[in-house]
């Protein structure tokens, strides 16, 4: 039952743009596609186009590979070496270019699926906002689920509230590049070399907060025992597992 855990790390190590914390509470709900009204057409038409998506992408599954295992090892060493980190995040965000324009030509794709009154609702959709669950709460659940001793809730919190503000400092950079993004996917045609621009000019700031992830990730693991470390393993890669099994379906 440590799923809160697990849901965290897998989030830290999969996503390089997402603004989710990886030490607190994540946003609720899907993707505002997926909450569309859609028609059955519309749902197969969709359907085939993120299949293509995952076709072209598995073109990358061994850099993918090969940067989780850098990852693995930057996490498995005695201290933390933040020029090393950096260089590994970086690199990942480097080759990610084609992944990140593969995924935004899928987006635009399905964007030209819609109809007007269903473009309208997304854009609202994303005005709103994700609500975010109650970080109390949150860590209170966690900290049950975990059976961590009233030192690692502390320390942990600690940790997570620090991650907070300084994700959140960033967080205006962010949204303006989602905005920016988003106008570019919702235009009537996709422009291949402004959103590699657009890309290539984030990466400082992606670097970042992934740097601020990890950094917590790695700080959080010296807090657990040996024991709880283990079951989080196990736990992360039938987390792992099921989450991309749910891709392909």
């Amino acid at each position: 039952m440590k799923k809160l855990l697990i849901t965290l790390i897998v989030s830290t190590s999969l996503s390089v743009s997402s603004l989710a914390v990886a030490g607190g509470p994540k946003e609720e709900g899907k993707h505002p596609f997926s909450q569309l009204d859609l028609s059955e057409s519309q749902r197969q038409d969709i359907a085939l186009i993120m299949r293509d998506l995952r076709g072209d992408n598995s073109l990358f599954r061994g850099e993918r590979h090969h940067h989780r295992t850098n990852m693995r090892e930057l996490m498995s060493m005695q201290s933390w070496d933040e020029e090393k980190a950096e260089a590994i995040i970086r690199q990942g965000l480097e080759n990610s270019h084609q992944l990140e324009i593969n995924r935004a030509k899928a987006k635009h794709l399905a964007y030209q699926v819609l109809t007007e009154d269903q473009r309208a609702e997304l854009k609202q959709m994303y005005q709103s906002g994700p609500k975010n669950k109650d970080r109390g709460e949150y860590f209170k659940q966690f900290g049950k689920n975990m059976n961590l001793s009233e030192e690692q809730q502390s320390q942990i919190k600690q940790l997570w509230d620090t991650q907070h503000s300084q994700l959140a400092a960033l967080k205006p950079q962010m949204m303006l590049h989602k905005q920016a993004e988003r106008e570019l996917i919702a235009a009537e045609e996709f422009d291949e070399q402004a959103y590699l621009a657009l890309h290539q000019e984030n990466i400082d700031t992606q670097v970042q907060m992934q740097l601020i992830r990890q950094k917590t990730r790695f700080d959080m693991m010296q807090i657990l025992t040996p024991e709880q470390k283990k079951s989080m393993k196990q736990e992360f890669k039938q987390k792992f597992k099921e989450r991309f099994s749910h891709r392909k379906s």
